[in-house]
């Protein structure tokens, strides 16, 4: 039984590997969807356009037999990156909408006192 457990430990850990992959690409697909679809005003139509594909592209790669960690990881840093850049683009436009929201009614208070 320890012989066993020792000749199949390498398979072993690469099936661990590939499936903390699977994982963790699965949540940034579902994390990265999910803001696309809360911040759908204010993200750029062709960075949202790139980022569905890139998630298409990762998706495919995870519907494989058998999913190469490797390639998985690569394509979820892809995913991460282009997310990154059009949130980053959408929370400031927002925090500029809130901002110029907030300073007209700071305003009326301050001209009601």
């Amino acid at each position: 039984m320890v012989k066993d457990a020792e000749l199949h430990a390498d398979e072993d850990a690469k099936r661990k590997e590939n499936i903390e992959a699977v994982n963790s690409a699965e949540s940034i697909i579902n994390d990265t969807e999910k803001n696309l679809t809360d911040f759908a005003d204010d993200i750029e139509s062709e960075d949202k356009t790139k980022v569905q594909e890139q998630i298409e592209e990762l998706r495919k790669a995870l519907s494989s037999d058998e999913p190469d960690a490797e390639e998985i990881r690569r394509l979820s840093g892809e995913v991460q990156q282009s997310s990154l850049k059009a949130f980053d683009v959408a929370y400031k436009k927002r925090a500029a909408a809130n901002d110029s929201g907030n300073d007209s009614g700071s305003s009326d208070d301050t001209n009601k006192q």
